[in-house]
């Protein structure tokens, strides 16, 4: 009966896993955040940026000492090590990993501009929440996983 339900649980982590990167996906269309590089009393402009634009230079940001655009391949890792049934520590530490990575993210309030000023962080939107809702549910399967529940 023991493998019947584990296979069943294994069976659900994936679909769950899948669900997950459908959300990541889903994020790269859709706005990350609002920024506003309103400066020297000029009016507030604010710009958008895009899931996909922020996956793409994302990685610069380690240059302004932000580390949250690394929780992406550390989720890509994930979710091949899961898909691919190894539920190990490793597994799970790589998931907690991008987890906590991503949640980094809350501490970076503005990004440098090239050849401007700092463009302050106003909000979070849509693309931001379903990216940060991908990189938890990806967490909690390896927290579910098989190996922690025997």
């Amino acid at each position: 009966m023991k493998d019947i339900w584990g296979d069943v649980l294994e069976f659900r982590l994936y679909i769950l896993v899948l669900i997950s990167v459908v959300l990541y996906v889903l994020s790269l269309f859709f706005p990350a955040f609002t920024t506003d590089s309103s400066y020297q009393g000029f009016s507030a402009v604010l710009n958008d940026y895009m899931g996909w634009y922020v996956l793409m230079i994302g990685w610069a940001a380690v240059l302004d000492n932000c580390i949250a655009w690394f929780a992406n391949p550390l989720f890509g890792l994930s979710v091949l090590m899961l898909l691919c049934g190894q539920t190990s520590k490793v597994t799970r530490n790589l998931s907690y990993g991008s987890f906590i990575l991503a949640l980094s993210s809350f501490f970076y309030s503005s990004l440098w501009a090239d050849g401007g000023p700092r463009e302050r962080i106003v909000e979070y939107q849509a693309g931001f929440w379903l990216w940060l809702s991908a990189m938890f549910g990806v967490a909690f399967c390896a927290m579910l996983s098989r190996d922690n529940m025997y």
